[in-house]
């Protein structure tokens, strides 16, 4: 009976400190100092990945990029040593896992061991799914899904050895509720959500929760992923800027949030999709609307491309 009791008071005690923690004004938390720490970021040469780059440079952070872009790097890079930051590029296909097993050992000899690992290449195919070719569909699982598990294995290890260390999946809001017209994308970041929350509870138990894990849930944002498409957005729902969802993301990594999903109304729709019936789910959030608007917009694009 007492063991009950406790139990219960300890949901209840992280209920409540988790929606404190969720609904609290961003810079209210504590952030951990990562002035010296190297940061591993694939996708580093564009977009989302060049973000995260400076930012964590202007934190003090040594930095490591890995892209299939040289261009990309070069230019991320030259950014970088401007403003004095400590780093190294590698031209990296993340599909390839012998490559990611060879290029994180030329990484941990000369810059050391990694402290924080962000999972970031990622594409999106942006094709009905019986329209998607074979080989696009192995191409987004490898890229989104088991690059993922694979730097992983080459980086955990370390990290386990060392006592300390921080992976940052991104995912996508396309992994919490499903959108059609990216089918094969939203499948991608299904598993991406589910291979994070499974590995890291694996690893908090045998790191005695030295190690964490953040995965990254964001609605669309402006990047070369979504550069020819007209998004549907809404008020609860705006498309972010690329700088905006990395400043927000940013502060979910340095507050070491297990879960973020971003812009904030994500937590509400998350919540009403796991509670309601599907129909129900759809006609009161809005979503079908959103998705039926980026189905017409994705067979707008398709058809100027026939």
């Amino acid at each position: 009976m007492i063991e009950t009791v406790i139990q219960i008071l300890v949901f209840f005690y992280n209920f409540v400190i988790g929606c404190i923690i969720a609904l609290l004004p961003r810079g209210f938390l504590p952030r951990k100092d990562v002035k010296g720490k190297v940061v591993l970021i694939t996708g580093g040469g564009n977009g989302l990945g060049r973000q995260f780059a400076y930012s964590f440079g202007k934190l003090g952070s040594k930095v490591v990029l890995w892209d299939v872009d040289r261009k990309g790097l070069d230019e991320t890079i030259a950014e970088l040593k401007k403003n004095n930051v400590e780093c190294w590029s590698y031209v990296v296909d993340v599909t390839n896992r012998n490559q990611i097993y060879e290029t994180a050992e030329k990484v941990i000899k000369t810059s050391g061991s990694v402290d924080i690992l962000i999972n970031n290449a990622g594409i999106a195919n942006a094709k009905p799914f019986l329209k998607t070719p074979d080989e696009a569909l192995e191409r987004i699982m490898n890229i989104n899904v088991m690059s993922h598990l694979y730097t992983c294995k080459a980086f955990l290890p370390h990290m386990l050895d060392k006592g300390s260390g921080h992976v940052v999946n991104m995912a996508s809001m396309a992994g919490k509720i499903p959108s059609l017209g990216i089918v094969d994308y939203s499948c991608s970041k299904f598993a991406a959500v589910g291979f994070s929350s499974a590995l890291a509870d694996e690893i908090r138990v045998i790191s005695n929760g030295k190690v964490k894990f953040t995965t990254l849930c964001p609605y669309f944002i402006k990047t070369n992923l979504t550069a020819e498409i007209d998004l549907p957005s809404s008020q609860l729902l705006p498309i972010l800027e690329a700088e905006e969802a990395t400043e927000i993301m940013m502060d979910g990594i340095l507050t070491e949030q297990q879960q973020l999903l971003l812009p904030r109304f994500c937590y509400t729709l998350s919540l009403l999709y796991n509670i309601l019936p599907t129909r129900a789910f759809q006609i009161l959030s809005g979503t079908r609307n959103l998705n039926d608007k980026l189905f017409q917009e994705l067979n707008r694009i398709n058809k100027k491309d026939d």
